[in-house]
């Protein structure tokens, strides 16, 4: 399932959650306020804000070098969960760092 974002970017459901997971995060540890998060909200369902669009690409970037490190940090511990973590080491990350670019992009 794909969402059409500000300036007509389609993302994944899964990407999607992870934006909203951010927003709502920064805004519960008081990083952004309430609005900005609404606003992050307003753009995921099609509105036109570029410095949003800029924010969330930081915080994908962001999370996609969190995925890496802490999947490395489970394999280091847990090296039989290695076949589960290539996913959390190479997929997901590298579909949150195109999001990021693509956003910078547009």
């Amino acid at each position: 399932m794909y969402i059409r974002l500000g300036g007509m970017l389609r993302v994944s459901k899964l990407v999607d959650d992870i934006i909203r997971a951010d927003a709502n995060y920064f805004n519960g540890e008081g990083f952004i306020l309430i609005s900005e998060r609404d606003r992050v909200y307003n753009w995921l369902e099609g509105g036109d804000d570029m410095e949003i669009q800029l924010k969330v690409a930081g915080w994908l970037e962001s999370d996609a070098k969190y995925f890496r490190e802490l999947a490395q940090a489970l394999v280091n511990y847990h090296w039989f969960i290695l076949p589960f973590m290539s996913v959390f080491t190479s997929v997901v990350p590298g579909r949150l760092q195109k999001y990021a670019d693509k956003l910078r992009e547009m």
